[in-house]
């Protein structure tokens, strides 16, 4: 179902147009509670400045790699895996945002995915950070050093 030009609310519409899928997950109202109460970066003040200083994806490190966590544990793939570069579309500020013209979307942020051939299930995924400052989350981008991690 593609749902990426419809008001997000009218997502659990129940005459037909909303999808069902939505309505089986969780309530609107729920919906709701969590968009408004989302927060992925710890807002202490010393503790951000520093992971900042030092980490340009400091404000969604934890909360993407404990997502790509539970997918690697609650997932065995089949032994015929790709892995390869995906763009999704992101149009906001970003130090790591991307222009790549031979992608639809065209600027987004790169995601370099392992995903089995099979089930098109996405186990593992690593987010370009083009070159980060020389520290703990400083990594060799070549497609060799991808593959082995």
């Amino acid at each position: 179902m593609h749902s990426g030009h419809q008001n997000v609310f009218d997502l659990w519409r129940t005459d037909g147009l909303g999808g069902e899928i939505f309505r089986l997950s969780m309530s609107c109202k729920r919906f709701k509670f969590l968009l408004r109460n989302r927060s992925f970066d710890d807002r202490e003040i010393e503790g951000r400045r520093q992971r900042k200083s030092l980490d340009k994806f400091y404000c969604m490190r934890e909360t993407f790699y404990e997502f790509v966590r539970l997918c690697k544990e609650n997932y065995s793939h089949s032994e015929y895996v790709t892995i390869d570069e995906m763009l999704p579309n992101f149009r906001g500020k970003s130090s790591f945002r991307v222009y790549m013209p031979n992608k639809p979307g065209k600027f987004g942020i790169k995601v370099w995915a392992m995903s089995d051939s099979k089930t098109f299930y996405t186990s593992n995924m690593e987010v370009f950070i083009s070159k980060q400052k020389q520290g703990p989350y400083e990594l060799n981008n070549s497609t060799r050093s991808i593959v082995n991690r």
